[in-house]
């Protein structure tokens, strides 16, 4: 049951004859007396009767479907597309207007954080490092 006063999601088995006996005969006692019970059973009716009405699988009316490509073609102009352009990256980089100086500040950073780069400390080093660390109590030994 999905709501402890009504039975919701029960509505829809029941129409479709999904339902056990003991559920089935609990639900039609509640929709004797339940008119908001009643009421969505007959929403659930009707839709599935009209939704039967337009079965898969069968064509719209010639009419309606010359009257959907129309709009179709009507909307779909093809003056509004945008053409792409294809250019190389150097075209990119140098049309007019602040790309250039973007890439070139690009260029200059990396160069700058490749030429300070921190280099590897040799073995030796790293345990001078450590060592003077433990000396100074900055470095717990383990």
């Amino acid at each position: 049951m999905s709501d402890p006063l009504h039975f919701r999601a029960e509505l829809q088995d029941l129409l479709d004859n999904r339902l056990a006996d003991a559920l089935r005969a609990e639900v039609e006692q509640h929709l004797a007396d339940c008119p908001e019970c009643q009421r969505e059973l007959d929403a659930l009716r009707w839709t599935k009767e009209l939704s039967g009405r337009f079965a898969v699988g069968t064509k719209a009316p010639a009419e309606l479907r010359a009257k959907i490509l129309n709009d179709i073609r009507a909307t779909a102009c093809p003056a509004a597309t945008p053409k792409i352009e294809k250019i190389s990256v150097w075209q990119w980089l140098f049309k007019p207007g602040p790309r250039p100086y973007f890439a070139a500040l690009a260029l200059v950073m990396i160069l700058v954080a490749w030429l300070f780069r921190p280099g590897p400390l040799a073995l030796p080093d790293l345990v001078a490092q450590d060592f003077r660390a433990l000396k100074t109590q900055q470095l717990a030994l383990e």
